[in-house]
């Protein structure tokens, strides 16, 4: 988990940065065999200098823990599905990357999510993802 190891990284940056990974290892696809590489050898060279930087590649390991996390979080009331549907809509759904504000209010609609239940919805799956995360971490190295 290098891309992690910065000193001067928050909590929530770090989390922020291992969701948006398994939302592109989600996006991406992860069938057996299939090299998450291809990008950088399909891409030429000339595209990347013009555009702005390809995405640092996918963290094979993180991604499987956080999908682990996520298959995880409690689905024993509406409110905790909403909250585990939420972030795959906000991470692992294609597109994430265009009109960021309007791709809320759309996922906002599939999900039959009122606006004002948004944020308190998403810090809430973020926390209890946090804390799954945290004890599977623990559980990996031993502790």
């Amino acid at each position: 988990m290098s891309y992690l190891a910065k000193e001067s990284m928050t909590d929530d940056e770090r989390l922020e940065l291992r969701f948006e990974n398994w939302g592109r290892w989600m996006r991406e696809g992860h069938q057996v065999g299939k090299t998450t590489s291809t990008y950088f050898d399909l891409t030429p060279l000339e595209a990347c200098e013009d555009d702005e930087p390809p995405p640092p590649p996918i963290n094979l390991r993180d991604a499987l823990l956080v999908n682990a996390a996520w298959s995880r979080l409690p689905t024993c009331s509406e409110r905790y599905r909403l909250a585990r549907s939420l972030i795959a809509q906000l991470y692992a759904e294609p597109g994430r990357e265009f009109d960021f504000y309007r791709s809320i209010l759309f996922r906002l609609y599939r999900l039959r999510l009122r606006q004002r239940d948004f944020d308190e919805l998403r810090l809430t799956a973020r926390q209890m993802m946090a804390n799954i995360i945290r004890r599977l971490d623990m559980s990996r190295r031993g502790v």
